[in-house]
């Protein structure tokens, strides 16, 4: 008894030995390749939601974002828009970023942005009546990002 386990604890190490090495190898694909079967998404609380609009201007691209307002079941009663400022390939941002902003073709949640590439500092002028005010302002692999509050029009 104590030989026909040992037969078969060896079988099971050398059968079991490919296999880890092609979940060693596959590491970086697996784990994707796992959440796409399920159908999970990134929250886009996380992500910032999904492009609505991209606008070229002399220098950059402004990427504007949906209005986030999900929750787990339904809306909340704030949420936010974000905004990107991607340079074309080759070049860096302006040391000034002027713009105004109308998310969703919205006029409630208009506003004004002033922003210092080189400071990263920022300033808000709401035009709409649904804008609370500057969340952050974030540093991307390319360009940077803002995040402006807002209460749900709805």
């Amino acid at each position: 008894m104590t030989r026909l386990k040992a037969i078969l604890g060896t079988l099971w190490a050398v059968a079991a030995l490919p296999l880890v090495v092609l979940l060693f190898l596959g590491f970086g694909r697996w784990p994707g390749v796992l959440v796409a079967a399920t159908g999970l998404e990134v929250s886009p609380r996380w992500t910032g939601g999904e492009v609505t609009a991209s606008i070229p201007r002399d220098a950059f691209t402004m990427r504007v974002h949906r209005p986030v307002f999900d929750a787990l079941i339904g809306e909340r009663s704030t949420g936010f828009v974000q905004v990107d400022l991607v340079p074309w390939e080759g070049t860096a941002l302006p040391a000034q970023v002027e713009e105004t902003v109308t998310p969703a073709a919205n006029p409630a949640l208009a506003f004004r942005l002033h922003l210092d590439t080189s400071t990263r500092a920022a300033t808000l002028e709401p035009v709409g009546a649904a804008v609370i005010g500057l969340r952050g302002v974030y540093q991307l692999d390319r360009g940077m990002a803002v995040r402006v509050d807002l209460r749900n029009p709805r």
